[in-house]
């Protein structure tokens, strides 16, 4: 029953009852709204949407700074079976960017046991001498922690990615030193997302300059951090959908085949175009395109 459906039952039956009785129901209908407002202040904590206060404190939120006066901005985040996440992210600006990866605990608070090059759980790692910046995160079932991203190599920015160990620490034995950068494309690239398939595979998607235009693109990676050149050509693949496209977003499907969304058009539209498991162009998926008007109506 909706609640002005009530109110009226209630006001009718209030008129069909004697003066005694109207005193008896009036309070017992004021002790059980008193009683119902009660109950809604006990368990308001718990209706969907509000801030969670078990995580944060009493507001359910963390400010985190890595370091006085820096810039830090997160960007990827990720759960660990144990609960606990681990957020990437950039600490500083310009040329002095890097990579930042914290962990927390579930409830949010510092996690210790992690990091090594800062205080406070934080691991800050320098890719190169110039600006990195991190974009995926996925956690490897050893518990390793892969983070994806964009660098500079050779000039023009690249793919780039490293690896750290469960605790945090700098894991040597990935990529060369630690560390993955290979430029993809024939200009500036940018990463914008990680996906880890069930072989331990790493695909890295985002945006590539093919010599004409910017496509969307996506690169394979072996466990150990080489191209997997079984995938598109030597390990990479550009798809051009439209004269000017980038990639924003990318998903892995049960059956292996790679979705990659993003603008296309110089920005006047969504559109996502889908690779199959060994990175070619998946003939059988009609790319999505769709103009947005500018006043956002369709």
């Amino acid at each position: 029953m909706r609640i002005p459906d009530l109110f009226r039952e209630l006001t009718y039956r209030r008129q069909a009852l004697s003066p005694h009785s109207i005193g008896l129901f009036r309070d017992i209908s004021g002790f059980s709204v008193v009683l119902l407002f009660s109950l809604f202040a006990q368990f308001n904590w718990a209706l969907p949407g509000n801030l969670d206060s078990t995580f944060g404190g009493a507001f359910g939120r963390y400010f985190i700074n890595t370091e006085s006066g820096q810039f830090d901005g997160a960007t990827a985040v990720a759960a660990q079976r144990d609960g606990k996440l681990v957020i990437a992210g950039t600490c500083g600006s310009g040329a002095s960017a890097d990579f930042c990866i914290l962990r927390r605990n579930a409830n949010g608070s510092i996690d210790n046991t992690f990091g090594y090059s800062l205080s406070g759980g934080i691991s800050r790692i320098t890719l190169t001498t110039l600006a990195d910046y991190p974009a995926g995160i996925v956690i490897q079932r050893d518990d390793k922690i892969v983070i994806a991203g964009t660098c500079a190599r050779f000039g023009v920015r690249s793919f780039c990615m490293t690896r750290l160990l469960a605790n945090g620490q700098f894991d040597v034995d990935f990529g060369l030193g630690g560390v993955v950068n290979q430029v993809v494309g024939a200009g500036d690239a940018s990463v914008t997302a990680l996906l880890l398939q069930p072989d331990g595979k790493l695909v890295v998607a985002g945006s590539c300059f093919d010599g004409t235009f910017n496509t969307l693109c996506a690169a394979r990676f072996l466990p150990g951090g080489a191209f997997d050149n079984s995938f598109g050509n030597q390990g990479r693949r550009f798809f051009t959908v439209s004269s000017n496209a980038r990639g924003y977003a990318a998903a892995l499907r049960s059956d292996g085949r790679i979705l990659i969304a993003g603008s296309c058009n110089n920005g006047t539209s969504m559109c996502v175009g889908q690779l199959t498991a060994s990175g070619n162009i998946d003939g059988s998926f009609t790319h999505i395109e769709e103009f947005i008007p500018t006043d956002g109506i369709a």
